[in-house]
């Protein structure tokens, strides 16, 4: 059996499957590509009335999920699109891209078998999450059986190379949504004391972005006859980006009224102190001696 083998149902809003759930609609034929043990399939099926096939490498895995959904390929993805015959409506990677040598070839190929208007719904762990940025600033980089360093991962994402991902692959993006899993402002704090550093304001910003934030980024694309040219950051990023600006600027310029005050007051007090009135005298004194001789 496989690391995910005993995926639970969630129960909250705040989960991959909760989400996935929310861009299938109801009646939907559904490919679960990578559906481990059918867990994910199940609910489809339970919620939504969906007919759901899968595809699962792990022996053990195929099996229990051929005991809850319609069919299912007990083969690696390539294989299996070259033997499937039928079209669906929805095909789902629920944190399987990251798992796929040439997840943009595979995306390619499953054009043969989903329908005209059918939709790829995927789940991929984000690589920019806050717990990697400190890890790494600390120059931890360490394995695990699952989550974001899963040891089988082959690929990373975060929200600028999945978007890059689908433009590879002749798709436009139509919907994205975050797991999230923010850091409390006193958890970054502590984190970076430990390492002998100061959270400043514009850290925290980037500690706390909805990208830094996002533990899995989740949604869905479709085929596109136009090949998307621009990749944009989410408005939130960019809001957050021209706030830190205008606010940079303002404290720039405060800084500044100060500086200038203060200079403006150390220089009243040297012009009226008795030493430079002194310099003042011995220097027109020294000029007049000059011009005698």
């Amino acid at each position: 059996m496989s690391n995910y083998t005993e995926n639970h149902i969630p129960d909250n809003q705040n989960h991959s499957w909760s989400k996935i759930l929310n861009f299938v609609s109801e009646d939907s034929e559904v490919l679960d590509i990578g559906c481990s043990s059918g867990g994910l399939g199940e609910l489809l099926i339970k919620n939504k009335s969906c007919v759901v096939d899968g595809v699962e490498p792990d022996k053990k895995d195929s099996i229990l999920a051929s005991n809850k959904l319609n069919y299912v390929w007990n083969s690696d993805i390539e294989t299996a699109l070259l033997n499937i015959r039928k079209k669906y409506d929805i095909i789902i990677f629920a944190d399987v891209l990251e798992h796929i040598l040439h997840p943009d070839e595979v995306l390619r190929a499953i054009k043969r078998i989903i329908k005209p208007k059918g939709r790829v719904v995927f789940s991929v762990p984000n690589m920019s999450h806050v717990s990697l940025r400190l890890a790494l600033l600390r120059g931890d980089w360490e394995y695990n059986e699952t989550g974001l360093l899963d040891k089988t991962h082959l690929r990373y994402w975060d929200l600028k190379t999945i978007r890059e991902l689908f433009i590879r692959s002749n798709m436009n993006l139509i919907k994205l949504d975050t797991v999230t899993y923010p850091y409390t402002d006193k958890l970054i704090k502590d984190r970076l004391k430990d390492m002998g550093l100061i959270a400043t304001e514009r850290g925290l910003d980037l500690l706390k972005s909805p990208e830094a934030s996002a533990f899995q980024i989740v949604g869905y694309a479709e085929f596109s006859k136009v090949k998307q040219k621009n990749i944009k950051l989410p408005e939130t990023a960019l809001n957050k980006d021209i706030e830190y600006a205008i606010r940079s600027y303002k404290n720039r310029t405060i800084d500044a009224e100060k500086y200038a005050s203060s200079m403006e007051k150390k220089l009243n007090l040297i012009i009226n102190s008795k030493s430079y009135i002194f310099a003042r005298r011995l220097s027109s004194i020294i000029n007049r001696f000059h011009n005698i001789f």
